[in-house]
């Protein structure tokens, strides 16, 4: 309060849309949109990782008391996106991925 000061935070994210109205397609690009800015955002403005993280990682995801919830709910004073490219996604139906990254988005 002294200062005046505010604390935020810049994310890097490669945009995302569906390649097309499909709903497997629509479906696969919010997985990639939750890995991407969720995994940094929703904790941050929702207190807790996406449910699709969550389901997707189970247990190999931390998990935030109720307390840590409560404390990283709105606990930035400003959000900054770097956008540099967008990249058109759609429902993989077969893994060649080795990336295990990538592998849990499908």
């Amino acid at each position: 309060d002294k200062q005046g000061g505010q604390i935020g935070l810049v994310v890097d994210c490669e945009w995302s849309e569906a390649l097309s109205d499909r709903v497997e397609d629509r479906n696969a690009t919010t997985r990639r949109l939750d890995f991407q800015l969720g995994w940094f955002l929703d904790p941050i403005c929702f207190g807790d990782y996406p449910e699709t993280m969550r389901e997707k990682l189970g247990d190999r995801l931390p998990k935030f008391s109720e307390r840590h919830k409560e404390l990283l709910k709105n606990s930035v004073d400003f959000i900054g996106l770097n956008h540099y490219t967008t990249r058109f996604v759609c429902h993989a139906t077969d893994n060649r991925e080795d990336n295990d990254f990538y592998r849990v988005q499908e």
